[in-house]
């Protein structure tokens, strides 16, 4: 990570105030700066229903009272800015209080604050940033001055999740790259045609699911009637939904995005397939970067690492898939995969040579997952849940078992993540080479792979 926003201080009689239990958390944050120099920590103000914002953009006084307070926090906690989540000026979302013109104060407030953290700047010969949380759609695009609000920010966090919820009678999804009425690529086009540079925009993965019980089925549930609505994080989703207790996941080709049904609930949400793709798009749109909420809904890591895996990546997009046969050179150990004993027994990456055993085809999916068709017999590579997680050539057709999320690594070699487990696929050097599905991470050369063409 490059940038960590602590979320929330708060407006109390017109200042930005912390806790003290913020603070102790704030240094530990800060403290992070031994092992990356390079990280920066920002102070997140307000929040979704957190009032104060209307009343402290009111007035210049009052702009200066709020600003100040701003900058005390900063320096008090060796902060490097300040980012402002106003949800949203001119709209009395969540309770909050607004006005009309929210949207003229908003623009003086920005100003305001960037004239104080330019001054305190220029004592401690430091560059403060000055970030805000925008939503994604129109309205909020007409809420504010956005040609005035720019050259004042050092970027924009656009929002680009919580498109549907339980707030909706209907099933969609929440945070999908493209298609349907709303998505990240409408959201990017409705600010790069406000004006705003794609340098300074960065869009949002979400790290959380929202969901709908009482699903009318049909579709795999999506778009589709429902009642009640829920939201759960995405550790709780590998552990209780994602291909368990009767949950399917299906991927949406045209939106590309992922989600989950049972014949009753739906779950829309972010996975590392989806997320990499954003930051696909990120590269390939010279966009700002991407962000997330929030981090401790991945314990696993598993999807911080897919960004963090594709940004890093060399080029914009991935490579395509080579033609015809070809073999993998486990980077643990450098030995070829093979389909031992016809097949029969686990893939395992003890050869030097490659022969029919060794040879495969990949096989693109129309969902944009890989599947791997072993040459000596014919059949598909699957990771077997019954062997927690083994790889074994033995499948007969492509199911979610036989199906791979393909991460591209910043050496040009590949991981693989197994859709059957969401975990990546491992050379086991201890175990004379075994591969198999069980790791939260890509954590090194045991979860790389090179394709070379036979």
């Amino acid at each position: 990570m490059s940038h960590i926003n602590y979320s929330f201080a708060l407006i109390s009689n017109g200042r930005a105030t912390i806790t003290n239990n913020d603070r102790t958390k704030l240094q530990t944050m800060v403290g992070l700066k031994s092992r990356n120099p390079d990280l920066k920590v920002l102070l997140s103000v307000g929040g979704w229903g957190a009032n104060g914002f209307s009343d402290a953009a009111l007035t210049d006084a009052s702009r200066t009272i709020f600003a100040d307070s701003l900058v005390q926090l900063v320096t008090a906690n060796n902060l490097d800015g300040v980012d402002l989540d106003w949800e949203y000026p001119t709209n009395p979302a969540g309770g909050t209080t607004a006005r009309p013109q929210d949207k003229q104060n908003f623009t003086h407030l920005l100003a305001k604050v960037r004239e104080k953290l330019n001054a305190q700047g220029q004592i401690n010969g430091k560059q403060y940033l000055l970030t805000i949380a925008a939503g994604a759609n129109s309205g909020y695009i007409n809420g504010v001055e956005l040609n005035n609000i720019t050259p004042l920010l050092d970027w924009i966090n656009i929002m680009t999740y919580d498109f549907h919820g339980s707030w909706d009678s209907t099933t969609g999804h929440h945070s999908n790259l493209s298609g349907r009425d709303i998505s990240v690529t409408s959201a990017v086009n409705l600010f790069r045609n406000g004006g705003v540079p794609a340098s300074k925009l960065v869009i949002g993965g979400a790290f959380y699911g929202r969901g709908w019980t009482g699903v009318q089925n049909g579709n795999n549930g999506l778009d589709r009637p429902a009642s009640g609505g829920f939201e759960t994080d995405y550790n709780t989703i590998v552990a209780q939904y994602l291909n368990k207790n009767g949950y399917t996941r299906y991927w949406d080709s045209s939106a590309q995005a992922p989600y989950l049904f049972n014949g009753n609930t739906f779950i829309t949400y972010d996975d590392p397939q989806s997320l990499s793709l954003k930051a696909q798009y990120v590269k390939n749109n010279n966009l700002g970067g991407i962000m997330f909420w929030e981090y401790s809904n991945d314990r696993s890591g598993a999807l911080l690492q897919s960004i963090y895996t594709e940004i890093t990546s060399g080029g914009g997009g991935q490579p395509p898939i080579p033609s015809g046969y070809s073999y993998l050179v486990a980077q643990a150990n450098q030995q070829i995969v093979s389909a031992d004993n016809y097949g029969n027994d686990p893939l395992v990456a003890n050869r030097t040579t490659a022969g029919d055993w060794e040879l495969f085809e990949l096989i693109t999916n129309s969902d944009g997952t890989v599947s791997l068709k072993s040459k000596v017999n014919g059949k598909y590579v699957t990771a077997d849940l019954n062997a927690s997680g083994v790889l074994v050539a033995r499948a007969t057709s492509i199911q979610q078992w036989e199906k791979f999320n393909r991460v591209n690594l910043s050496d040009g070699t590949i991981a693989l993540q197994a859709l059957a487990n969401n975990l990546y696929v491992t050379c086991e050097v201890n175990n004379g080479g075994r591969l198999i599905a069980n790791r939260t991470a890509v954590g090194g050369a045991w979860e790389a792979f090179r394709v070379q063409n036979n």
